[in-house]
């Protein structure tokens, strides 16, 4: 019935052949998988309990989406299974977690969240959006950012891994800037007066 074309354009397969996004379908949030030569749509699925899905990530294998979406009006991310339409739930609290990419090596997601101490949820107040990065094997999360803050959002491994692309808006205008794993360094890429951005804040 529509596309969810604001939050997310959709992930590519590891191969190239396919393309999967979000669309709505009789009101529900699925998931569309698109063959990319021919343009049909191969099939078009729901992810589990998985209610209002913002944000899709094929996982380097091939065999695995990582999803950003809502159970209940809380916002968490999971995993979809594409062969057997499983879903495996990745976190589970308050924060919010948005815009997943995985690692080339499978064992890591990068994610956008507002987890930090400024967010209180008696008092409604939240942190800036920081860069998660989640061990899928253990589940933990390890928080950086370029500064307390800056949004950060978009985030994306390099092709060797060593580094995560994303954008941030320490000055108030929003560039592209890099985070060095190994080094534990942050670099600005770009200064634009117009800044890099979307249609919306995130």
């Amino acid at each position: 019935d529509a596309l969810r074309f604001i939050n997310s354009a959709g992930t590519w397969s590891p191969d190239g052949r396919t393309f999967a996004f979000v669309v709505l379908r009789e009101g529900i949030n699925q998931i569309a998988f698109m063959d990319v030569e021919s343009r049909r749509i191969l099939r078009t699925v729901r992810a589990g309990e998985v209610d209002d899905i913002s944000h899709l990530s094929w996982s380097p294998d091939g065999r695995t989406l990582a999803v950003a979406g809502t159970v209940g009006g809380i916002g968490d991310l999971f995993l979809f299974d594409i062969g057997s339409g499983t879903v495996r739930r990745l976190t589970n609290d308050r924060n919010a977690d948005l815009q997943p990419s995985w690692s080339p090596g499978g064992d890591r997601i990068v994610f956008a969240t507002d987890r930090g101490p400024e967010t209180d949820f008696d008092s409604l107040r939240y942190a800036p959006m920081r860069l998660g990065i989640l061990d899928v094997a253990s589940g933990d999360i390890r928080i950086i950012s370029v500064s307390p803050v800056a949004k950060h959002i978009s985030p994306h491994y390099t092709p060797d891994g060593r580094a995560i692309l994303f954008i941030a808006d320490p000055d108030g205008v929003s560039d592209l800037y890099s985070y060095t794993l190994e080094e534990d360094r942050f670099r600005r890429h770009t200064s634009i007066a117009t800044g890099i951005t979307g249609l919306t804040e995130l």
